[in-house]
């Protein structure tokens, strides 16, 4: 009689609980990732796993309790990598909270994404929140940059540049020390890949933190990402992300709809889909999906919270969004249609 594969192997169940973390043992970047011999700059399958399974660890969870450091530094022991945790991790820090892991080969800076404590106030925001001109902040002390000061620096009223005020303010409280992490790979890795990477608000962070590094190689890997900034800050990230932008969407992924286009946002170059049956089909044609308006989007955000208060099972545009989907398809694309 065969035994019985590990849970981790099978397709993420539909409930509540698997959007958001695990709820079983999960086995992190179970195959090594070299990148000798292939482009940075190139989505290849395995390279999308790892930074689907650094997004997934960067929600720091073990089963429905917070992952303890030595689980933590276990996981990235046993994947080659030393890392840290980046900013405030205590259960009532309202800080953004990554995970900054590396090896002389290359980094890779994970941001978590929205907890189920507070996804309903999360999506709201997406939805409702206007973009405006983000403000050049200094790394350290977060207070405006004197217009004096700026001479070495680009300012975004120059480039027009528009970023959701949420996320630009979710990013700053934990800037500081993000900062000083790359600085410190930088110096002592001048010529390695840094990889930037996040699931839903997650994926939000990591395309502005990718925007304001100036390190060079570097690449972002986002999954389930809803929209950033305007066009002229989407340029700003295809220049920083100099190895490349990936933006993953799993079929009708809904946080990927938000916030709605009639605000100025839109979406990063890189569109990689996941259709309708888990086929991963990089270099799809549209960059941007259709006009939403405010008010179907709230409307549609206002039914998956009356099913969330309900008890009803989530619908698929949510549960598309699940970030173990994400890395269940993303492991059978590097495995060739098998899941390691």
């Amino acid at each position: 009689m065969p035994s019985e594969k590990p849970n981790w192997y099978d397709f993420p169940e539909i409930s509540w609980e698997t959007l958001f973390h695990p709820t079983f043992s999960y086995e992190y970047f179970r195959q090594p990732l070299t990148l000798l011999n292939t482009s940075p700059t190139t989505a290849t399958p395995l390279t999308a796993a790892w930074m689907a399974d650094a997004a997934l660890l960067a929600y720091g969870r073990s089963n429905a309790n917070e992952m303890d450091l030595l689980e933590f530094d276990t996981i990235l022991d046993r994947a080659g990598l030393r890392g840290h945790r980046v900013g405030n991790w205590s259960p009532e820090a309202k800080s953004v909270k990554a995970i900054f892991a590396y090896s002389p080969d290359f980094a890779v800076l994970a941001f978590r994404g929205t907890r189920k404590i507070n996804w309903v106030n999360s999506i709201v925001d997406m939805a409702a929140m206007p973009g405006r001109e983000a403000e050049l902040l200094d790394p350290h002390t977060l207070a405006p940059i004197d217009r004096e000061s700026r001479d070495e620096v680009e300012t975004s009223e120059q480039h027009n540049v528009l970023v959701h005020s949420g996320f630009q303010f979710g990013l700053n409280t934990a800037w500081p020390d993000i900062r000083i992490s790359l600085d410190s790979y930088r110096h002592s890795h001048p010529a390695s890949p840094v990889f930037f990477t996040g699931h839903s608000m997650g994926a939000a962070f990591a395309t502005l933190a990718v925007e304001r590094f100036r390190g060079g190689r570097a690449a972002l890997y986002t999954f389930g990402s809803p929209r950033v900034g305007n066009r002229e800050f989407c340029e700003r990230v295809r220049e920083r992300a100099d190895l490349g932008v990936f933006r993953f969407v799993n079929n009708d992924d809904m946080m990927t709809t938000v916030p709605p286009r009639e605000k100025l946002f839109t979406h990063t170059c890189g569109l990689i889909l996941i259709d309708a049956d888990g086929n991963v089909a990089p270099g799809a044609q549209s960059e941007d999906g259709p006009q939403e308006g405010i008010g179907p989007t709230l409307h549609a955000l206002e039914k998956l919270v009356m099913g969330y208060v309900q008890k009803q099972p989530p619908p698929p545009q949510l549960t598309n969004h699940a970030q173990r989907r994400y890395c269940y398809y993303l492991w059978r694309w590097a495995h060739n249609g098998q899941v390691p």
